[in-house]
């Protein structure tokens, strides 16, 4: 149900779920899941960037810790999400 964006407190009335600890413990997260966040993230940092060289200023790189020179994505298999 977090996938389809429903909020938790929701699902967890629907789940029957009654404590945070057991709805987490439930919530199984795939590879496939850790390559979409990546994706995003990877996706947002562009667009922080794009919209920062149209505004003059170094965009989000400096801030993360993105080395100059370094793609973003290779940062990303640098220091996957575990």
């Amino acid at each position: 149900m977090r996938r389809l964006e429903i909020p938790e407190s929701v699902a967890m009335k629907i789940t029957g779920h009654k404590t945070r600890e057991v709805f987490d413990r439930y919530d199984i997260v795939s590879p496939t899941d850790i390559k979409a966040a990546q994706q995003r993230v990877s996706r947002h940092r562009q667009q922080i960037a794009e919209a920062a060289k149209e505004k003059g200023g170094s965009g989000v790189s400096d801030k993360v810790g993105i080395k100059s020179g370094e793609k973003q994505d290779d940062a990303a298999q640098a220091h996957p999400v575990q």
